[in-house]
Formats: C-alpha cells, sequence, structure tokens
C-alpha cells in the first residue's frame, strides 16, 4: 500500500514537472495580454469609476473609445466619439452618468439651433438675384464657367441638395471635393470627437463644414464646460 502512493505521488510529481513550462508559458502569455489591455487604456484616458462588470462580474473593465449615433433633427450630425469602459470578457459596454449628460446636452443643442435656411421653402427669386450678383461680380465668362462646374457636380453620386456640394478647392482649384462625413474634435468632459457631414478635397485634404455646424459645436462645448465646473 505504501509503495502505490509513493508511486502515485512520483506520478503527480513527474507530471507536474514535464506540464511546468507550459503552465509558465501560458501564464507569461496571460500576463502580455492584460499588459498590453491596460496600456491601451492608459492611451486612451478616461476618469470613469468603473471597476468590474455588473453582469459577469469580471474585474476587466478597461477604457474604450465608444461611438454613440446622435439622433437629433440636424441630419448632418451622425454620431459621438467618447471614452467609456467595456467589459473584456462579456463586452458590455459603460457610460458615466456625466458623458450622458454631456450628450444629451449635445442633442439639446443641436435640435434648438437648426439655420433658418434649411428649411425647404421656395428660393427661386432669391436664387436669381443671387445669380445676377455673381455674375456682375465675377464676370459672365468666369460665371458660366462656375455653372457647368455646378452642373457637372450635380451628377456627381454623393450629391445632396443638403450638402455642401463644392465645385472647387480654394486652397489647390481642385474640382474633385466630394461630400463626406469627418471628425471634429471636442475634447470635452470624455466627448472625444463628433461625427459631422462636410467635404473633404481629394488632391489636397482641405476640409470644409457649414459655419453653422461649427458654431454648434463651439456652443456645446462651453456648455459642457460650464456645467463640468457648476458640479
Amino acid at each position: 500500500m505504501p509503495e502505490d502512493k509513493e508511486r502515485r505521488r512520483k506520478k503527480i510529481e513527474d507530471n507536474f514537472e514535464k506540464h511546468l513550462p507550459s503552465i509558465w508559458k501560458r501564464a507569461r502569455e496571460n500576463h502580455e495580454v492584460l499588459k498590453a489591455k491596460f496600456i491601451e487604456e492608459n492611451n486612451i484616458g478616461g476618469n470613469s469609476r468603473i471597476t468590474f462588470c455588473v453582469f459577469c462580474h469580471s474585474n476587466e473593465v478597461l477604457n474604450q473609445i465608444i461611438e454613440f449615433p446622435i439622433l437629433s433633427k440636424h441630419k448632418r450630425f451622425e454620431s459621438i466619439k467618447l471614452v467609456g469602459k467595456k467589459c473584456c470578457k462579456c463586452s458590455v459596454e459603460y457610460i458615466n452618468a456625466r458623458e450622458v449628460r454631456a450628450i444629451e446636452c449635445i442633442i439639446k443643442i443641436i435640435n434648438e439651433v437648426i439655420d433658418d435656411n434649411e428649411i425647404e421653402q421656395d428660393n427661386t427669386g432669391k436664387q436669381v438675384k443671387i445669380n445676377e450678383l455673381m455674375e456682375s461680380a465675377i464676370g459672365k465668362k468666369e460665371f458660366e464657367r462656375q455653372k457647368e462646374l455646378h452642373q457637372s457636380r450635380v451628377l456627381k453620386p454623393d450629391y445632396n441638395e443638403s450638402m455642401l456640394n463644392l465645385i472647387e478647392c480654394v486652397i489647390c482649384n481642385g474640382s474633385d471635393v466630394p461630400n463626406k462625413l469627418l471628425e471634429l474634435d471636442v475634447a470635452v468632459e470624455g466627448i472625444l470627437s463628433v461625427n459631422v457631414q462636410g467635404a473633404e478635397c481629394a488632391q489636397c485634404g482641405e476640409q470644409y463644414y457649414f459655419s453653422n455646424d461649427l458654431k454648434i459645436v463651439e456652443v456645446f462645448k462651453q456648455i459642457i464646460k460650464r456645467n463640468t465646473q457648476n458640479n
């Protein structure tokens, strides 16, 4: 009987020594994976205090960049990027209450600050007057050239009446300036940026936005800052 115990003990020790290198290898790999995740988290930044997942109880809940859709009347604003938390085990995402309040503020401002010029109405007479002034200012030849460019622009697949639809880049005079979803920096209270429809020159990369959209972004940046200081 003692011999059987000794044999089993020896067998367990042999198996442990045999598998020990692979155990250490897996441990080191897991350590490197976790290390990479925490380095990524520190690079992203953020002030979330969430430390574990309420669904799977994992403590691997790290900072992640989350894209949040904007549901507003102003269709050019599409989404917001912010720093949140994501469980590495079950992939549940968490956003702090202060970021939720900031998003609500953004949507409210976007809904309230809509340019009256964007409301559909009959502007035929107004456009005729603008054309007359343009022809007088730049000359008939240049006016006809721009008119031809505009007619060509209407035929392009990205053309949309509610977008910029530029015919030329003012920097390089390139004629390929398609409408494009662009990213505007916010960097306030965990909100990194907002995606808004604009245009970008295919030749030199110059970006264009509606001036009203830039004003909207500046307004909600200031209001979020003020609310943060008051809290």
